[in-house]
């Protein structure tokens, strides 16, 4: 079902770099979690490490847990604050209809209340449209941008409901615990769920198909969708000046590999790695070489 939104392909040497990046479970997450109160509505994130802070920014369905294979490692060089987006995961949606302006704007008074003034930003599929539009609303706040397969693509008004309904379904069926159970204890429904994310049922183990299966249910999805589907980033490449580093899947069927090509053309200081073999999830399929590729490059901007 989630292969819907995520359609993914890997390779095998990408499932090596998954198994060794899986540490996380036995990681205790509850001291790095926080609540900040964000004009009136409740912002779940979490927060660990020290140094230059990178804020991550998730995509449709997504929340904090999306970077679960990535936390630690960016964590052990740098400030990591990755966040639930407003209707997502522990966080308030916003008012019906928003647009990614307000998103931004929660983005922007979280890092006002936790005294971040110049930050890099990492947005993954629909994030990457929020990362986007925060350089260009807040470019003296923006030290650089980091676009995981994320920056959108501008739906017709036919596929876009055709999307939207498809995610009802999916919301719908997500919001039921017995399903999320079922889900987890039955290894077949696991390789159906997670096909869009990982490769295999041996990676799609019991922990971490209930953590991306569970936070798919978010209130706030539909709108997120509308919301960056009306978002043209064409309209404003040019004018983001800041650096910025596209990771991206060659074998993207959601995000293709020809959109990240155009915005490095057109975004004035661009830098695009490509992965080969791998679909939309880079910081899934290859979490290693995607940690320590993020951590370099905020290592290597002027004054880090």
């Amino acid at each position: 079902m989630l292969a819907i939104v995520y359609i993914v392909t890997m390779t095998p040497s990408a499932e090596v770099q998954l198994r060794s990046a899986t540490g996380w479970q036995d990681h205790d997450w509850s001291p790095f979690i926080r609540d900040a109160e964000v004009v009136g509505k409740r912002m779940r994130y979490v927060d660990m490490g020290t140094g230059d802070p990178l804020v991550l920014v998730h995509g449709v369905g997504g929340a904090w847990q999306t970077w679960l294979l990535n936390l630690q490692g960016l964590a052990a060089r740098h400030r990591v604050i990755a966040i639930d987006v407003p209707g997502f995961g522990q966080s308030d949606p916003l008012p019906a209809a928003p647009d990614m302006s307000a998103y931004v704007a929660s983005i922007a008074g979280l890092l006002d209340q936790l005294g971040l003034h110049r930050v890099t930003i990492l947005g993954h599929s629909l994030g990457g449209v929020a990362a986007m539009r925060f350089a260009l609303e807040h470019p003296e706040r923006t030290a650089s941008l980091v676009l995981v397969d994320g920056g959108g693509i501008k739906m017709a008004a036919a596929r876009l409901r055709m999307v939207v309904g498809s995610l009802i379904v999916i919301h719908a069926v997500m919001s039921r615990e017995a399903v999320v159970r079922a889900l987890v204890r039955r290894p077949r429904l696991r390789r159906a769920a997670m096909s869009g994310m990982v490769p295999d049922p041996a990676i799609a183990t019991a922990a971490l198909t209930h953590e991306l299966v569970s936070i798919f249910a978010s209130t706030g999805l539909v709108n997120a969708l509308k919301s960056g589907s009306r978002d043209d980033i064409g309209d404003y490449a040019e004018r983001i000046t800041t650096p910025t580093l596209l990771i991206w899947g060659d074998r993207d069927q959601v995000v293709p590999l020809a959109v990240a090509q155009r915005l490095a053309a057109r975004l004035p200081q661009a830098r695009l790695v490509t992965f080969a073999g791998v679909g939309h999830c880079p910081m899934l399929e290859q979490a290693d070489r995607f940690n320590d590729l993020v951590a370099d490059w905020v290592d290597e901007l002027p004054g880090a």
